[in-house]
């Protein structure tokens, strides 16, 4: 939602740059923007995460190149830093949520959670042991609850692959707003 909402107020701003600059700073960003969705929507294909994370750069000095331009003309001037400002922002909320998405659990939390795993299932059959009775539902029962406590911090270590995913509705929506900005007349 933060990497929208700084698209979205970037877009707003650059709506105040003399042409060509709005422009072509606003078909610039319809791109970026599909770009960010579609770099969510690749899921763990590595080889094409990393070739829309170098579209996405290359796009990212582009846009920078058209700020520039854009804020040293004498209409452009006077909006330098309310337009450089959260273009800034944008592109650092990018990097956030790249490095957010890379970020994982570490190995030694998951080698924790099965040790937890035996350690229940030794308890609990040495408790059980000296009972004439067997527990088969509460047993079974427990350790069906605790494999699905580690399944869902496995699936939630990766928001783009799991069943659990994170929405991207803030994107989408921002998305749908540049491109009808880009695609309508200057005033």
């Amino acid at each position: 939602m933060a990497e929208a909402n700084a698209i979205s107020t970037a877009v707003m701003r650059y709506q105040m740059m003399p042409e060509p600059h709005r422009g072509e700073l606003l078909r610039s960003m319809a791109q970026y923007v599909k770009l960010r969705l579609e770099f969510f929507d690749l899921g763990a294909d590595m080889v094409r995460v990393r070739e829309a994370e170098t579209r996405a750069e290359a796009l990212q000095a582009k846009i920078w190149r058209q700020v520039d331009a854009a804020v040293r003309t004498p209409q452009g001037a006077p909006f330098s830093m309310g337009v450089m400002m959260p273009t800034n922002e944008m592109f650092n909320l990018e990097t956030a949520r790249r490095a957010a998405l890379e970020e994982r659990v570490p190995p030694r939390a998951l080698h924790v959670l099965i040790i937890f795993a035996v350690g229940t299932a030794a308890i609990m059959g040495h408790g059980l042991a000296h009972g004439r009775r067997r527990h088969l539902v509460a047993t079974c029962g427990l350790y069906v609850l605790v494999a699905m406590a580690i399944s869902l911090i496995v699936d939630l270590d990766d928001p783009r692959v799991g069943s659990v995913r994170v929405p991207q509705t803030p994107m989408e929506n921002v998305a749908r707003e540049v491109e009808a900005m880009a695609a309508a007349p200057s005033p």
